[in-house]
């Protein structure tokens, strides 16, 4: 089965049912589900963090940085994004006296660890919990589709482009199948996707065609370069690990981290452009 293929089978499986669990999660007034789903997806992202760091040289400890990750996770989806920082300042301090009191090596490579996991948890958990806060808001359901529509459709646009018909590198060290060509088709879908998220999706009360236009725009921007800026993070850590993916969980996709790079850093700057520019 070619990789192509695969990919196309893990996403027509993927979406609707990630799309199905966020549904009945949001009608049915079940935020725990939605808790779970962000667990699972923590977990193992986080899992292969940590292995890329083992990679790097780094003496981190896997299960112990999952089982962080994982618990920064659930006690933000249960006591609420207003708890987010705190908790994440208990997280830190946990993982910095981890290496004060059980440093191996020397007291660089000892920093160099606890550095990488700190940055971990601002990579993955702290990101995913404004997942929450889109799915809090009263549209949080169209929020949510909205948001996954956006990046799919900045991925889908750029590896069709770009794997057809991409010929300038965009970041050829850290990544030299990126193009500049596969940017503008990943802008391309992703502004026809905004189309339709904010004149179909109750974005814009009563749009009118100049601000439904204008919000595609804005949005169809931001997103695409939160988008690329994600998956060349994400470039930059396998680079640095020596590795083409971050695992094999998903057929097509290597790891869970390759699947929610673009996400994790469209999060935030999808959230702050949906409460403070969305009418």
């Amino acid at each position: 089965m070619s990789s192509f293929l695969r990919r196309t089978l893990t996403v027509i499986v993927g979406i609707p049912s990630v799309l199905g669990w966020l549904w009945v999660s949001f009608y049915y007034e079940r935020p725990e589900l939605v808790v779970l789903l962000l667990a699972i997806v923590a977990g193992a992202a986080a899992w292969e963090y940590a292995q890329l760091l083992r990679r790097m040289g780094l003496a981190v400890h896997p299960p112990a940085f999952v089982g962080v990750s994982v618990l920064l996770v659930v006690l933000t989806g249960f006591l609420g994004a207003s708890q987010a920082l705190g908790i994440l300042g208990i997280a830190v301090l946990a993982i910095l006296a981890h290496a004060v009191v059980r440093s191996r090596g020397t007291a660089a490579e000892g920093f160099r660890a606890a550095s990488g996991e700190v940055l971990g948890l601002l990579y993955i958990p702290f990101l995913l919990q404004f997942f929450y806060e889109l799915f809090r808001e009263e549209r949080g359901f169209a929020l949510l589709v909205g948001l996954l529509v956006l990046v799919w459709a900045y991925d889908t646009g750029a590896f069709l482009v770009g794997s057809r018909w991409g010929r300038h590198k965009l970041a050829p060290r850290l990544s030299p199948g990126k193009t500049w060509e596969g940017v503008l088709g990943g802008l391309f879908l992703a502004f026809l996707a905004a189309l339709g998220v904010v004149g179909l999706g109750g974005m814009v009360p009563e749009p009118s065609r100049g601000a439904v236009l204008g919000h595609a725009l804005g949005l169809s921007l931001v997103m695409s370069a939160a988008a690329q800026l994600g998956d060349l993070f994400e470039s930059l850590l396998k680079r640095a690990a020596g590795v083409k993916d971050s695992g094999g969980l998903l057929p097509g996709h290597g790891g869970m981290l390759d699947r929610i790079d673009a996400l994790l850093f469209a999060l935030p700057v999808y959230t702050l452009y949906a409460r403070y520019l969305l009418p």
